[in-house]
């Protein structure tokens, strides 16, 4: 997802009108949704309760201090690069963003682990170290993930808010959910 995510940042500096920025934008922030929680789950499958404190504050400084310094860099390409080959700053700082990624992203496919009970030995994690995590979860009481299909996802959001089968609460449940629309406009 974040290689599309590099993609679609760099034909942002393509829109020629705000509606066609505003799409375009629109599927960036869903290519880039679904690395936070992605993240976050796959730190929590390798890691005990009582060690993720600390790394979940090693991934959030990190991802604060990214931030603290891009302001300069943006202000630098954006005056340097203002005008350059007829395009405007603004759009060279998307082409820009797109660049720096895609080898970020591809790195960091070929590095990133997957779950536990998934990972295969690598250059980067050996038999050892992956079979020491699986047994690591056991312990503590976590269970490889089972596949998922519809049916599953149906079955476990109607049984676990305790409506029957036949409930129309549970055709339209999720829309009369008011937690959706009060946190929707935050992000």
């Amino acid at each position: 997802m974040e290689v599309i995510w590099s993609v679609l940042t760099m034909v942002l500096a393509s829109a020629n009108n705000f509606q066609t920025l505003v799409v375009i934008r629109f599927f960036v922030g869903l290519a880039e949704s679904t690395f936070y929680p992605a993240i976050q789950y796959v730190i929590g499958s390798w890691y005990k309760g009582e060690e993720l404190a600390k790394r979940a504050c090693i991934f959030h400084t990190a991802s604060a201090i990214g931030p603290m310094f891009s302001g300069f860099l943006q202000t630098g390409a954006y005056n340097g690069l203002n005008g350059v080959h007829g395009l405007a700053g603004w759009r060279w700082l998307f082409i820009i963003d797109g660049i720096i990624t895609i080898p970020i992203a591809l790195l960091g496919f070929m590095i990133m682990p997957d779950l536990p009970s998934n990972t295969k030995p690598s250059v980067f994690y050996t038999k050892e170290q992956i079979e020491m995590a699986q047994r690591r979860m056991e312990k503590a009481g976590r269970k490889p993930p089972s596949h998922f299909t519809r049916a599953k996802v149906i079955l476990q959001s109607i049984t676990r808010s305790g409506h029957s089968l036949t409930s129309p609460y549970q055709v339209l449940g999720f829309f009369k959910t008011w937690h959706i629309y009060l946190l929707t406009p935050c992000e």
